[in-house]
């Protein structure tokens, strides 16, 4: 997650392969929406930064409550 935030304003094939790391995990664990919202920043990697921030925020809340669902 660290590392795809620091992404954000970083080139885009940085922030297509952290994302595409998160879906990676993400599946592994059974966290669909994470996985989901992953594979949106993934394919989405020359979103402008606002649009990047703001998907990332999406992320952190479906991390949030997966981390909740299995803790």
């Amino acid at each position: 997650m660290e590392e795809l935030e620091q992404s954000v304003g970083n080139e885009n094939i940085t922030w297509k392969e952290k994302a595409h790391a998160l879906k990676g995990i993400a599946l592994n664990f059974g966290a669909t929406r994470v996985a989901e919202l992953s594979r949106t920043a993934e394919e989405g990697y020359e979103l402008s930064c606002e649009e990047k921030e703001k998907l990332f925020v999406d992320i952190q809340n479906a991390y949030q409550s997966a981390k909740n669902y299995f803790l």
